[in-house]
């Protein structure tokens, strides 16, 4: 109404017009409990001690090859990996999704002088397989399962050894730093992380990442061995809270650190756009995390019957806990049973998908 209106308009309306707006007005009115201080809860960096209750690790790194007997050359020859068994699936042993029928042919690898080291498990693909994370149309920033990742005491020696053998390569190694970003955080001796690394391709198609550290006050590398073996693996996501939340309620496991990257290097070696801005969490018993700031994605949920890395095994002293903790969290299991492990005969474990259809096997340790 405006001021012309109220001048020729009846008192008795007006003075109904005031009392429907006050009552407008007093439905909308802020209560005492609305201007009260309250409690917001975040995210903490967890002490290492506190981080993994369950004491979870990684068993083994399941990957699909069109051609067991290239990527056996490869581990065995390039990297230097020892094949630890080889034979078929059985019948009834696994329900995990894609793994088929029975007597399909598997290779497992462990690298020497690695007590207690990851195991490299190499499925045969199925006849038509397509690619976990097709390439070149997948990168880093589409969510999922996406590398493991090793260290070399030597990054050109690595590059030369893997060109070698026909390796697909994104980029040669490339130099990045991270200044103590992390030193209130997780890393308890607080060192600058200065580093070269490089990015490459498996028989199967796995992504494969190889890190060393160049700066002066570098571990000592205490290996015979050019590399180190695969023991880390990063999950890719747009949003990082749903993955950090599966982790802490299936398994208790919880971040350590943070880390930021927005440099171009670092960007080249894994195949992303310059200029793409992504953070890193350090999740105790597991890897790390990626979160990449971007406003889309695909994700690849990953299954036993599309070639390349398929499948992390995690093993859990507690496993029983640990089931019970999927159960109580609403966390459904995609299937039961366990794959082969050299030197073990696993018969139990579940397998789950985590927030981005990275696909986990379970199994006591």
């Amino acid at each position: 109404m405006n001021r012309r209106e109220s001048l020729t308009m009846p008192i008795g309306v007006l003075a109904a017009a005031a009392a429907t707006h006050g009552l407008i007005k007093s439905a909308h009115a802020e209560t005492e409990a609305d201007r009260a201080p309250f409690e917001q809860y975040g995210r903490t960096f967890a002490k290492p001690e506190e981080a993994n209750p369950l004491r979870v690790s990684k068993a083994a790194f399941t990957i699909v090859s069109p051609d067991l007997k290239a990527s056996k050359k490869f581990y065995r020859e390039c990297l230097e990996y020892d094949v630890v068994d080889e034979g078929t699936i059985s019948a009834g042993q696994s329900d995990v999704p894609g793994i088929g029928r029975p007597g399909r042919k598997y290779v497992s690898f462990l690298m020497p002088g690695r007590p207690g080291g990851v195991v490299i498990r190499v499925l045969e693909a199925p006849r038509g397989a397509v690619d976990n994370r097709p390439r070149p149309t997948s990168t880093a920033i589409d969510p999922g399962l996406l590398v493991i990742e090793q260290g070399t005491r030597d990054p050109a020696e690595s590059y030369r050894r893997l060109k070698s053998f026909n390796t697909p390569t994104i980029s040669p190694p490339q130099y990045y730093l991270y200044r103590n970003t992390n030193a209130s955080g997780g890393d308890p001796v607080g060192r600058d992380f200065d580093v070269m690394s490089y990015t490459s391709f498996g028989p199967g198609g796995e992504q494969l990442f190889t890190t060393a550290q160049v700066s002066s006050n570098r571990r000592e590398w205490t290996f015979d061995k050019l590399h180190s073996g695969f023991g880390g693996t990063s999950i890719t996501s747009l949003n990082q809270v749903p993955v950090l939340d599966f982790y802490e309620k299936a398994f208790g496991m919880r971040q350590t650190t943070m880390i930021t990257s927005y440099q171009n290097n670092n960007n080249d070696l894994v195949g992303v756009p310059r200029g793409s801005y992504h953070t890193w969490a350090q999740v105790a018993g597991l890897g790390e995390v990626w979160q990449y700031w971007a406003a889309k994605g695909t994700c690849y949920p990953t299954s036993l019957d599309r070639k390349g890395l398929a499948m992390v095994t995690l093993q859990v002293p507690e496993y029983d806990k640990a089931k019970k903790m999927c159960e109580a969290a609403g966390i459904k299991y995609m299937g039961e049973g366990a794959l082969p492990l050299p030197g073990r005969t696993p018969t139990e474990g579940f397998y789950l998908r985590g927030a981005v259809g990275e696909l986990l096997e379970v199994i006591p340790a």
